[in-house]
């Protein structure tokens, strides 16, 4: 296991690694706009470009919605216990 970063520049070096997930969470995994759009995340402290971000439209969120009602009707997601729940909405 690696040392716990210990001082701000740790941190810092530590963060310049991270690569932001981007995609949108549908069905348990991140993935593209099904049309490609995509907007700008900007850090709103210092206004520099964090991420590009795909941007969801109408027919991502019929997707997501058809992903969450059968979720909640096959008992994947109703029948979860809360802390499971929270684990799986973090990705």
């Amino acid at each position: 296991m690696s040392e716990q970063p210990q001082t701000r520049a740790d941190w810092a070096a530590l963060a310049a690694r991270l690569t932001p997930e981007t995609g949108l969470l549908i069905d348990g995994r991140c993935r593209a706009a099904l049309d490609g759009r995509t907007q700008l995340v900007i850090n709103p402290a210092n206004g520099e470009i964090v991420a590009e971000a795909a941007c969801g439209g109408a027919a991502d969120i019929e997707l997501a919605v058809a992903s969450a009602r059968a979720a909640w009707q096959d008992g994947r997601w109703r029948h979860m216990l809360p802390r499971t729940r929270d684990r799986k909405s973090v990705v």
